[in-house]
């Protein structure tokens, strides 16, 4: 399901529903404070505008007034960076599990990626999304962005491959990620999204050739200091089982340079539009993106 047109113009405008959202759940939550469900909005409403740190405070105030509360301490693990997956409920929706790795790489590879990235301009092609006869096709109403295939990242590719999957199988579980991975070299691809660049809400393996998909990893670098705003990836609370999910209700990951992000490849996301400061390629956000697939 791709959200209205309008949804990402009222939802992340400066003055958009999330920001008066927290304003008045707070004023609620100061004449409320163990009003329950205030605190619940008011925490999903942080999340969703990407102030995790806020959105734990509020999980655990929540902990605080009813130590029974599962879901609040799912959130918490999950906004404090050390998720402890759970089973979701038949008929609730439950955000994605993710970790995300500050510095993955030395600053010198962070680099060398961003160089590399730069200099083969000339050599991305538009992105194509995959359709359910296992075709691709570029959709620019769904999709615009830019690649590099695996094949044309050997350069970077072999070294970054080694040091990537030495890192993700350790974080499987805390994905709800049960099969074992496959010891094949994951899929990876390199991407740029331009200024006006986005993603609509999707998921990876939701076509028969994708199917095998597992864990999704994308690794951010751009120029510093930052030459955007948005590209935000956003994951949508889901209940993967029964694929449902519901698209007013997220966590908000903003690109940090020279960081890995890992989630669950059954979990609907998308990425939000990008505001660059020019338009040249040197102020894109890119990425090193791809998926472990099962064994």
């Amino acid at each position: 399901m791709t959200p209205p047109s309008n949804f990402y113009q009222n939802l992340f405008a400066p003055n958009g529903l999330l920001v008066q959202a927290e304003a008045m759940l707070r004023n609620s939550v100061n004449e409320n404070p163990n009003h329950l469900p205030i605190r619940h909005r008011l925490a999903e409403t942080l999340r969703q505008l990407g102030n995790l740190e806020a959105a734990c405070a509020e999980y655990r105030k929540i902990i605080a007034l009813d130590p029974q509360d599962v879901k609040a301490a799912y959130c918490a693990t999950l906004c404090e960076n050390d998720v402890q997956y759970a089973e979701v409920r038949t008929g609730e929706l439950w955000p994605c599990p993710f970790i995300r790795l500050e510095n993955f790489l030395s600053p010198s590879e962070n680099k060398t990626v961003l160089q590399f990235a730069l200099e083969n301009e000339k050599h991305y092609e538009s992105s194509e999304i995959d359709s359910h006869d296992n075709s691709s096709q570029i959709n620019l109403k769904t999709r615009v962005s830019y690649v590099l295939g695996k094949s044309k990242l050997q350069q970077i590719t072999s070294w970054f491959l080694p040091k990537l999957q030495s890192t993700v199988p350790q974080y499987a579980n805390k994905l709800g990620v049960k099969s074992a991975l496959a010891a094949d070299d994951p899929e990876i691809q390199m991407t740029a999204h331009l200024s006006g660049g986005f993603f609509h809400a999707h998921s990876d393996n939701s076509n028969g050739r994708n199917k095998s998909r597992r864990i999704s990893f994308l690794y951010y670098f751009h120029q510093d200091p930052k030459p955007y705003t948005g590209g935000d990836l956003l994951i949508f609370d889901s209940n993967i089982k029964h694929s449902q999910f519901d698209e007013k209700k997220f966590t908000r990951l903003s690109p940090i340079n020279n960081s890995l992000v890992l989630f669950n490849s059954s979990y609907i996301h998308s990425v939000t539009p990008i505001v660059a400061k020019s338009a040249t390629f040197e102020a894109g956000r890119f990425a090193l993106n791809g998926w472990f697939h099962h064994a």
